[in-house]
């Protein structure tokens, strides 16, 4: 199934909210992927509480600190979490701000998430994280 958009995203989704348990989405072969997009993958995330692996991979998307922030909404609503890989390449719009959104989502999840991968390779700020986001992960 090809799916062209954040809407068949959300359309495919919430037919499954109830049921789905792992989602994969990769979106590196489609760089016009925006903030409003990662509202409604947010939505969708908060929709499906039964997830207990995510991989979202992003590439060249013209996505900011607050569509990672919508996300991070989102995870905040998953108690059961084990696994979270999250691959922001060439997102140059992202700051360590979406490092802390990122931690600040996964606050309810702590207890049982055992897998974190965040890469932020190649954004606006790579190579120049502060302390703050390194601390925000501890």
């Amino acid at each position: 199934m090809c799916i062209r958009d954040s809407k068949g995203i959300g359309q495919l989704v919430n037919h499954f909210s109830t049921t789905l348990t792992n989602l994969h989405l990769n979106f590196t072969i489609t760089p016009n992927l925006t903030d409003g997009g990662l509202l409604i993958l947010g939505d969708v995330i908060r929709k499906c509480s039964n997830l207990t692996h995510i991989t979202l991979n992003f590439y060249k998307d013209r996505i900011s600190d607050t569509g990672v922030g919508e996300i991070a909404r989102g995870l905040s609503s998953l108690s059961q979490l084990i696994l979270l890989h999250l691959n922001f390449n060439e997102c140059q719009q992202l700051t360590e701000g979406s490092v802390e959104n990122i931690v600040n989502g996964i606050q309810e999840c702590r207890s049982t998430l055992t897998q974190l991968s965040l890469s932020l390779w190649n954004t606006q700020e790579n190579g120049r994280f502060s302390d703050v986001g390194l601390v925000s992960l501890s």
